[in-house]
């Protein structure tokens, strides 16, 4: 990425990645043409490290917003896509920023041939002029996509200060001797996680029997590699007893995986590879049957948004032929569950020795709807679910039933009360009424109900009695957001893994007494020196008076406003928070004096579930005017100035900061849209799972949310003859 000053835009060079604001294609880098870059600033921090960390993991939701059917990516890649965010960030940040001094002659980018095309929705048409690159294996595309990789490859390789600036993602990447994450207890002793080791590429299963065990490898997905295409773990569930685990490997990112089964003692491969799992939905039984879930195949002539609808569960036996499985819940049964919407996913729960099952839908809106079987009628094509609640009580659900009992979290109560429900009568009884602050992550022990309070940015670990008594705070030996780890069985106490801005995350097994242990599955900084490291936390006024919260994160003292180098990021969508957490590589940026800025913008729920209506569907503007506002807030307090301040979105965030450049040219030296979702229009009408973001963006089929979408589309709104800044745009 080069140095560059910003050109006149038009359509054709927004293609071809001068603005960062353009349609999605695989595989494909955009740079943009550079100018006369200013004198650079005193050499970079190399960071002195010795081990690797791997960043934390993103919500699932994160990969769900892809623009074209080729570009899903999966939880399966989630390390590298963070390690590839964490490069652009630096890079991004010490191009444009001024961190290279040689001058660079500017190069034209490639241009795009236009075939226009019209699209007609409920009330308005739109002209789409570049729809002929969504067709990968036309000629003309191959060679756009082909010369625009070279040309960023030449400006990336003709950057002075690239190798430098490699060099401490090298030493950031050392920094832990391994990372792990994920972890799962199957039994009171037999425990799983994922883990790479340092220089490693992707993360592998690994179980360890006691706290103190030796670790085993038990899946490494690169065993699957062939010569393009590269393998990465999605998910994985082990069995009641941990001598088996269902573990699938996504290729190139797929979020549509296939899955395998596993002895866990001697590695034999028992079933497998079986199609078309998402996210780890599946219930053992025991250690020969599980409940599972997964997409039909749709038919060869149905459009692609028909691929990710119609998902079904089905009693499957280890190692028979899936043809042989049984129909257990979907829209398929012989009886179709009242108010099941074809466009969500849906899985099948019971615990060993419950009476019942309960069967859970949910979209993109995080909301689930529920159905309830006695067990004992399980694969019975005449069974008849019955519902226990539905998506407008807006159930966030807490694991599986314990004594014929489901928890739940309803926001009714707009910060969210604790609910149980009888599974036998249907009868709803508040355990928790809502407080003053929103509560979420209910998770099931047999010591209690766990759940997460919200004070903003920050959070703390509660837990009550399942008669809603005895309310108490769990504290840990350090401060951090505590984030509870999924637990399949019912257990006593919690695995909870303590995230900040400023120091490496840590796991705790919270015991059934309130005490906290250590379980030390990750390593610590040895031999760094974090104590330069600094968060701020500040107030951004948005346009209509809302105050949005704003981290910032630096290395030592913040230099005057005209040299202080910044990073804005901002996401703001299915009530995601932007959290603290701490991510080595970031570290490598903040190190060379690069402050990292968060903005916590509506869409989010940073302050519960009313945050997260407040920058959804007709009211999504206000997430990147929320956005702009934390930009503005940054320059009118010091910190830093247009010329210094560079904006970044990822995935949904593509919304944010492309109209957040799009509406403040001047506000921004540059912009990062990694994966960014430009075309709102045209992800939700023509992308594999564009109607299951119907509820986030709006429903195209409908005036008011087709025109909800379009307000948010700014690849229908970006201007030819305008100035934009520079930017970096990728593709998955």
């Amino acid at each position: 990425m080069a140095c560059v000053t910003a050109p006149a835009s038009s359509i054709s060079t927004l293609l071809s990645g001068s603005s960062g604001l353009h349609p999605q294609s695989p595989t494909t880098s955009t740079a943009v043409p550079a100018g006369h870059r200013p004198p650079c600033p005193s050499p970079p921090l190399r960071i002195r490290a010795s081990k690797a960390c791997e960043p934390p993991a993103l919500h699932r939701k994160e990969h769900l917003m892809r623009a074209s059917p080729d570009a899903i990516r999966s939880t399966a890649s989630q390390a590298a896509t963070q390690r590839m965010a964490a490069l652009v960030f630096t890079l991004i940040n010490a191009s444009l920023l001024a961190v290279c001094s040689t001058p660079v002659a500017a190069e034209t980018p490639p241009k795009a041939k236009s075939v226009p095309a019209t699209d007609t929705y409920p009330g308005f048409e739109v002209v789409d002029p570049y729809r002929n690159l969504e067709q990968l294996d036309d000629p003309d595309t191959q060679a756009w996509m082909k010369a625009q990789a070279d040309h960023a490859r030449r400006v990336l390789d003709g950057m002075p200060g690239r190798a430098r600036i490699r060099a401490a993602l090298d030493d950031a990447d050392a920094m832990l001797a391994f990372s792990s994450s994920d972890i799962r207890p199957a039994t009171a002793t037999r425990m799983f996680y994922r883990r790479r080791e340092a220089g490693e590429p992707t993360q592998k299963l690994y179980v360890r029997d006691g706290l103190r065990g030796t670790p085993r490898l038990v899946f490494d997905p690169s065993r699957l590699d062939t010569p393009g295409q590269t393998h990465a773990i999605s998910w994985y569930v082990p069995s009641p007893s941990g001598r088996r685990v269902a573990v699938a490997a996504g290729a190139n990112g797929s979020e549509m995986s296939d899955f395998y089964v596993l002895d866990v003692d001697n590695g034999e491969q028992l079933d497998g590879p079986l199609p078309r799992s998402w996210l780890g939905w599946i219930t053992w039984l025991d250690e020969d049957r599980m409940l599972l879930g997964r997409f039909n195949p749709a038919a060869p002539d149905a459009p692609p948004t028909e691929a990710w609808k119609d998902s079904q569960v089905f009693l499957h036996r280890v190692g028979n032929p899936i043809e042989q499985d049984l129909h257990v819940f979907g829209t398929r049964s012989r009886h179709p569950p009242e108010g099941l919407p074809p466009e969500h996913v849906v899985a099948v729960m019971r615990r060993a020795g419950e009476p019942f099952a309960v069967a859970m839908a949910s979209g993109t809106e995080n909301h689930y709807s529920a159905w309830v079987l006695p067990a004992s009628q399980l694969g019975d094509p005449d069974a008849g679910w019955r519902r226990i609640f539905g998506t407008g009580d807006l159930n966030q659900w807490g694991g599986q039933p314990l004594d014929g009992k489901l928890h739940a979290i309803s926001t009714r109560s707009p910060n969210g009360e604790i609910v149980e429900y009888d599974l036998a009568t249907g009868a709803r009884q508040v355990l928790r009424p809502a407080g003053d602050r929103p509560i979420e992550s209910l998770a099931v022990s047999t010591d209690g109900l766990y759940f997460r309070e919200r004070d903003g940015v920050y959070i703390d670990l509660k837990r009550i009695g399942f008669d809603g008594r005895g309310e108490t705070t769990i504290r840990f030996p350090r401060s951090g957001n505590p984030y509870i780890s999924p637990m399949d069985p019912v257990l006593a106490g919690r695995f909870v893994l303590l995230e900040s801005w400023t120091a490496p995350s840590q796991d705790f097994l919270v015991q059934a007494d309130g005490s906290v242990v250590p379980t030390h599955l990750k390593p610590t900084a040895q031999g760094l020196d974090l104590s330069p490291l600094q968060s701020r936390d500040l107030v951004a006024t948005s346009h209509d008076g809302t105050q949005v919260p704003l981290s910032l994160v630096h290395f030592g003292n913040l230099k005057p406003p005209g040299e202080q180098r910044v990073l804005l990021y901002g996401y703001g969508a299915y009530g995601i928070s932007e959290d603290p957490l701490f991510n080595p590589l970031r570290f490598a940026a903040i190190a060379q004096g690069i402050a990292h800025a968060t903005c916590h913008v509506r869409g989010g729920g940073e302050h519960g579930d009313a945050w997260r209506k407040a920058g959804h569907l007709a009211r999504k503007p206000n997430t990147w005017k929320d956005f702009i506002a934390c930009a503005e807030a940054l320059v009118a307090q010091g910190i830093t100035v247009p010329a210094q301040l560079v904006g970044m979105g990822v995935s949904a965030g593509g919304i944010l900061i492309g109209n957040a450049v799009h509406e403040r040219p001047d506000l921004f030296a540059g912009a990062v849209n990694d994966v960014g979702v430009t075309d709102v229009l045209r992800m939700l009408s023509a992308s594999q799972n564009g109607p299951n973001h119907y509820a986030e963006f709006g429903d195209i089929r409908t005036p008011e949310g087709a025109a909800a979408a379009r307000g948010m589309s700014v690849y229908q709104r970006i201007e030819d003859g305008r100035a934009y800044p520079p930017g970096w745009s990728s593709t998955a």
